[in-house]
């Protein structure tokens, strides 16, 4: 990494410091820290999911309206896309499912 800068504590010491918050956690209390931020990322991650999903239900269900106004003849690779869709839907649906148990 040309350009980069070493804190001068590293280059003295061989170790940096810790920035202040830090300093004075007891392992609990890092623990702690860590739970709540793992907490916060999994409630994240189960709201894109479920968005996903919202997404997902509406598509299918705009495409099963789209079909049932479609002359037959043309219905063949609408169908399809519709399978491919509701079988992404129910992975989402177990993806949730799954994250909530």
């Amino acid at each position: 990494m040309a350009g980069a800068t070493v804190p001068s504590e590293l280059l003295i010491t061989g170790h940096a410091r810790l920035p202040e918050p830090y300093k004075s956690e007891s392992p609990a209390e890092i623990t702690d820290r860590t739970v709540k931020q793992e907490k916060v990322k999994n409630i994240m991650s189960i709201q894109l999911i479920a968005k996903d999903l919202y997404r997902l239900i509406k598509e299918v269900e705009k495409l099963e309206e789209q079909i049932r106004n479609t002359p037959f003849e043309k219905r063949k690779k609408m169908e399809d896309d519709l399978r491919k869709m509701k079988a992404e839907k129910n992975r989402m649906r177990r993806m949730l499912d799954g994250s909530k148990g």
